[in-house]
């Protein structure tokens, strides 16, 4: 009889860690971890309350505001949960533009931001102007803008490794 009870309880024991372990999580992924997108006859404003989730807020305006938006989840260890992090590009032209370039210091000229924060059990946030880097972007003749993006944020951001570079973005996209 302790033999069976034994074996009884290795048997729940197993079936319980293997349902633990099965691979999946019941955390909600993120869908679409990269989004680009542009808004036309639109502004923004930067939200710096360092309290509140909210990045930027678009409104109706006179310009052409570009967002681009990563998510991603980190790992922090195997008795912690995964935290989201999160980080926004933004930027707005003129609505008249078909194409443009700036680099360096231009970049204030389209009010270029760049911003992450991470929830986790608190949130942690920040949110800098670019000056070092390149944006360019021509308008399709389908409407749509091809967009280049090769910059530095200047903020040390992410792991240990990769706190000792800070964070730079580099894409071409289409949207």
């Amino acid at each position: 009889m302790k033999k069976l009870l034994k074996g009884l309880i290795l048997m729940m024991f197993i079936a319980l860690l293997g349902s633990a372990c099965n691979g999946k999580s019941d955390n909600k992924k993120i869908k679409d971890p990269e989004n680009f997108a542009v808004y036309p006859n639109s502004s923004f404003e930067i939200n710096a309350d360092l309290t509140t989730l909210e990045q930027y807020k678009i409104y109706d305006g006179n310009k052409i505001v570009f967002v681009y938006q990563r998510q991603s989840t980190v790992f922090v260890n195997a008795n912690d949960y995964e935290p989201t992090f999160t980080e926004v590009l933004i930027f707005e032209i003129g609505s008249e533009l078909e194409s443009f370039e700036f680099k360096d210091t231009e970049l204030n000229d389209i009010n270029c931001n760049y911003s992450w924060k991470i929830l986790s059990n608190s949130l942690q946030k920040d949110i800098v102007k670019l000056k070092k880097g390149i944006v360019k972007g021509k308008k399709l003749e389908n409407g749509n803008w091809k967009i280049t993006v090769n910059i530095d944020t200047g903020l040390k951001v992410g792991g240990y490794l990769e706190r000792q570079n800070s964070r730079k973005i580099h894409f071409e996209k289409t949207v």
